[in-house]
């Protein structure tokens, strides 16, 4: 029995030991799926009003109220999360908690593909060392990574698998034989992927023309022969949501033209382009592509500049993150030449007499599909006026940067294996006997000398990487150092509006007056309220919709409601409520205004909100 057991445990040591890598990729997906559901369990990030409305798309579909197609408000962000959150809700109830499960299984899946991405491309400890690093994350990557806005998790999930499938099909593609059935299914498959990214939101172009491009060159002959067909038939499944509403939908409110109005900020009034254009510039590499990448810590607005340095605050905060966006830029190009210098290579040994090295030159296709995407990414956000009125609130149109993460690291990675810091390199071979052995060794010992420096400066240069990163998550759970201050209290639920990451404990003190706030409402009979935007739809959803919430914008305007029917109900009410943060526009509009008005109001102080509500009906 005792010969059996160790038996059996050699056996199982073996086993685990060549299958190491997938081992440490479960453990690593395992330990950030822990993060973001302990992260979750403490109420963090801050929920704001448009997760609010994710929840309530969730809510009506668990109760089979309703069954958007796109995100309420928007006809171009996919409603995938908030079925999501309606199956969560099945199982563990209708809550924030349940509603942001889905968001981690979907990053769970992110991983998984990046993890089988990189280990296809580049090499297996690259791969292991990517998904540590996409584990962790600041407090601007995690809030993207774990409030359920619509889009961006699901996308990153289809043009992962869109790129691994391409790479899988042009690696198994062989000319010798016929298009079997098994394989018509796979083109499916990239079909379904395509259309539920492009459902998901249209950020996933990139990826879809990039990955489309590898099956042109490597697969051309079984497209023809019925791997087109197949694909396109996927696609069309993929696509039946927005087939569905696109066909229903009136004129000037199809999913193009509203993407045509958020790209091209249409209703917002825009200043010269010479003006324009050094503002684009500053939002996209001082603000968002930092935010968007983990840089840490993060330094308000109004302490970057481009040009001009106010303090030494300033200065610093400027150089940090300019410096930041420089060393991706640096990285991006080195990274590039590298590329080229490989297909160089393998052309030049094809026009010498040799044949093609399939399996490298799709690899180095991958390589080059990756550093595609992120310039595809950046270019047009940059040329976007978005880019210089909302650098934070559209900093989340860079969120698939994360998965060109491999092929920056990879000029760092190289040199360290290069070194043979990562596995041991078989001695070069002395090739001319005729040189003396000692100016051999000579030369040999100042070429491992040189190449131990550079693999020392790569490696620092990787573990700083790492240590941000760390840093940025431990800042969250223990909310240090302290969010920027605002300058009006409305803001503090516009998380996706203002530089101000707030912690776990931040947060929390944020949630419980919130839920005070609730309570007193109940308190005193209100269930019908106007209010601003970033409230609203938070209150509707938290109060499970026992709470009805109308949007009023500055000056007491009628507001974005993205639930016409709420509104209407609230309008409808005689007795609705004003509820408005402290010191907001609207709560001191309202307080002008109330001599004007024929009803009498009765005043209360609210958890930092001022609520009128009427004494006769």
């Amino acid at each position: 029995m005792q010969h059996w057991s160790k038996r059996l445990f050699a056996t199982s040591m073996k086993y685990a030991w060549q299958r190491k890598h997938a081992l440490l990729a479960l453990l690593i997906i395992g330990w950030a799926v822990y993060l973001r559901v302990y992260l979750v369990a403490q109420g963090w990030p801050l929920m704001d009003s448009d997760e609010g409305t994710m929840g309530i798309m969730a809510l009506h579909i668990w109760r089979g109220q309703d069954f958007p197609v796109f995100f309420y408000g928007q006809s171009y962000m996919g409603a995938l999360e908030a079925y999501l959150g309606a199956a969560f809700f099945s199982l563990f109830g209708p809550t924030l908690f349940a509603l942001r499960l889905g968001l981690i299984f979907l990053f769970a899946l992110f991983l998984l593909g990046m993890y089988l991405l990189v280990s296809t491309i580049y090499t297996r400890n690259l791969a292991i060392f990517v998904l540590l690093l996409l584990s962790l994350g600041s407090a601007s990557v995690l809030t993207r990574q774990l409030v359920a806005v619509g889009g961006i998790p699901e996308m990153l999930v289809c043009a992962t698998g869109l790129l691994w499938v391409s790479l899988w099909l042009a690696r198994t593609y062989d000319r010798s034989r016929m298009l079997h059935g098994w394989r018509l299914l796979i083109y499916a498959l990239w079909g379904v992927l395509a259309g539920v990214g492009f459902w998901s939101h249209a950020l996933i172009l990139p990826l879809l023309g990039t990955a489309g491009l590898l099956l042109l060159i490597f697969c051309l002959r079984e497209l023809i022969w019925g791997g087109a067909v197949a694909l396109v038939v996927g696609l069309g499944f993929g696509l039946l949501p927005y087939i569905f509403y696109n066909y229903h939908a009136n004129p000037g409110q199809d999913t193009l033209s509203y993407l045509f109005y958020v790209q091209s900020a249409n209703g917002v009034d825009l200043p010269p382009k010479g003006v324009l254009f050094p503002l684009q510039i500053k939002g996209t590499f001082l603000t968002s592509l930092p935010g968007a990448t983990g840089s840490f810590p993060l330094c308000s607005l109004a302490d970057t500049h481009l040009l001009r340095t106010e303090n030494l605050h300033g200065l610093r905060c400027t150089l940090m993150q300019s410096g930041w966006s420089a060393s991706l830029c640096l990285l991006w190009l080195v990274s590039l030449g590298m590329g080229i210098w490989a297909i160089y290579r393998l052309v030049r040994g094809r026009l010498a007499g040799g044949t093609w090295q399939r399996e490298e030159l799709i690899r180095h296709a991958g390589h080059f599909a990756l550093l595609l995407n992120a310039l595809l990414t950046v270019l047009p956000f940059l040329l976007s006026p978005n880019s210089a009125l909302f650098a934070v609130a559209d900093m989340r149109y860079l969120s698939a940067l994360w998965m060109t993460t491999p092929a920056l690291l990879w000029p760092l990675w190289c040199g360290l294996e290069r070194a043979g810091w990562l596995f041991s390199l078989p001695p070069p071979a002395l090739s001319s006997p005729s040189v003396p052995t000692a100016r051999v060794q000579t030369r040999l010992s100042f070429l491992r000398f040189s190449l131990s420096v550079s693999a020392l400066a790569r490696l620092s240069l990787l573990l700083l990487l790492a240590a941000v990163l760390c840093l940025g998550t431990r800042s969250v759970v223990q909310g240090y150092p302290p969010a920027p201050s605002v300058e009006q209290r409305a803001d503090a639920y516009a998380i996706q509006d203002v530089y101000q990451y707030k912690g776990v404990p931040q947060v929390q003190t944020f949630n419980r007056q919130e839920a005070e706030l609730m309570k007193d409402l109940e308190r005193i009979h209100v269930t019908h309220i106007y209010s601003d935007y970033w409230t609203c739809n938070r209150l509707i959803f938290k109060s499970l919709e026992h709470i009805i919430c109308g949007v009023m914008r500055d000056r007491l305007l009628v507001g974005q409601n993205r639930y016409p029917l709420y509104y209407i109900i609230v309008s409808s009410d005689t007795r609705a409520a004003y509820v408005f943060p402290e010191n907001s526009s609207q709560a001191e509009t309202f307080h002008q205004q109330l001599r004007f008005r024929k009803k009498p109001f009765k005043l209360y102080h609210f958890a930092s909100y001022v609520v009128y509500t009427p004494l006769s009906g």
